[in-house]
């Protein structure tokens, strides 16, 4: 399978990165028409973004939050109208989430073209570490087209007696 394939496969080409000003701000991204595999451009291969962890470090019996940052590629900004998240699956134990899900268009990322962060409160429990793990979905945009990424994001979090 060519590596534009698996590009093309994996990833979703969205018409408009800002909205018109006659359109309303929570409108979802239009879907463009499939590129040939020879069409699409190279610019594609490789993460859009990286995603970076601020993993607290807590006593047990308290709280801390962890920081999830998202930082587009070089050419690109972050689509602040994507409906973006941030979904945790169960804590193991050690800790526990307040909240499993994180929505962009509620308020829970602050985000500007530049960067996009997430705060998760945790609350741990027993001394240890424990991984949490995520799944992030977002947008990113260069002037031509916008990408939507999925990825794979782990907090670690060490809970000391």
């Amino acid at each position: 399978m060519k590596l534009s394939s698996i590009v093309l496969g994996t990833l979703l080409v969205v018409t408009a990165c800002k909205s018109q000003a006659n359109e309303t701000p929570n409108a979802e991204p239009a879907t463009a028409p499939a590129q040939s595999p020879e069409a699409a451009p190279a610019a594609q291969d490789g993460p859009k973004a990286t995603v970076t962890v601020d993993s607290p470090e807590v006593k047990a019996g308290a709280s801390a939050t962890a920081t999830v940052t998202f930082k587009p590629a070089a050419g690109f900004k972050w689509n602040l109208e994507y409906p973006a998240k941030l979904t945790f699956g169960q804590a193991g134990g050690k800790v526990e989430l307040g909240k499993t899900a994180f929505h962009q268009l509620k308020g829970d990322f602050k985000a500007t073209d530049e960067k996009a962060t997430v705060t998760i409160p945790v609350s741990a429990k027993t001394a240890g570490e424990e991984t949490l793990t995520a799944e992030a979905r977002f947008s990113v945009c260069n002037d031509t087209t916008c990408l939507i990424e999925k990825t794979n994001v782990e907090v670690k979090v060490t809970v000391t007696p």
